[in-house]
């Protein structure tokens, strides 16, 4: 063995420790919050919804763009009449290919006068917090550790993806195909509009000289 030979250990185990544990978790995560919006409805005697009521809760679930992903749940206290009154409600909900969810909405204010029964829309959206950040290069010193902004655009594509940013939470348990879901995809598909119809093409132009 040459006198240079013996240094390759050395240098060896000098370099790994230089190097330490890589840290290659990526610092950004998706973060969800919540938003909740109401609206009361109001139920005649018999428990019955009146055109111009159920045109109302049309109107609201028109203006608050409900779609995919939002969750919509019954504020109702009175036990008797309950089923009848969120059939009458569902049957205005289905015309946007949404479902009201069976568990009941977490009693909000203020307190429902009689006869109403409140509506609530429940929206997660899904943010990225402090992105970009570049306040540390990638290796910076000995580390070898990536960049402060490393996962910064992962997230913010899955964010952008997402159809339902409460998945990012607690994901779905799948059952199996359900028809009932695949119909309603189906629905609202053929009911939309393409984006951009109502925009006018752009006219080709020549400029000869």
């Amino acid at each position: 063995m040459t006198q240079r030979s013996k240094w390759y250990p050395l240098l060896l185990a000098l370099g790994l420790a230089a190097c330490g544990n890589p840290t290659l978790e990526p610092t950004f995560k998706p973060q969800v919050s919540v938003s909740q919006l109401a609206y009361d409805v109001r139920f005649g005697p018999g428990d019955t919804l009146a055109p111009i009521d159920a045109a109302a809760i049309d109107g609201f679930l028109r203006a608050q763009n409900v779609q995919y992903g939002d969750r919509l749940n019954i504020d109702d206290p009175v036990e008797s009449g309950r089923d009848q009154r969120r059939a009458a409600i569902a049957a205005v909900v289905a015309r946007f290919g949404m479902l009201i969810d069976d568990t009941p909405a977490v009693p909000t204010s203020p307190p429902l006068q009689p006869g109403m029964v409140r509506l609530v829309v429940s929206r997660a959206t899904a943010e990225r917090p402090n992105c970009p950040d570049w306040h540390r290069k990638a290796g910076e010193g000995m580390a070898t550790n990536t960049s402060s902004n490393f996962g910064c655009a992962a997230v913010s594509n899955l964010n952008a993806m997402i159809a339902d940013p409460n998945d990012l939470v607690v994901g779905k348990t799948y059952r199996g195909p359900d028809g009932e879901i695949i119909s309603k995809a189906v629905k609202v598909w053929r009911d939309h509009k393409p984006t951009g119809v109502d925009k006018e093409l752009p006219t080709a132009t020549s400029n000869n000289n």
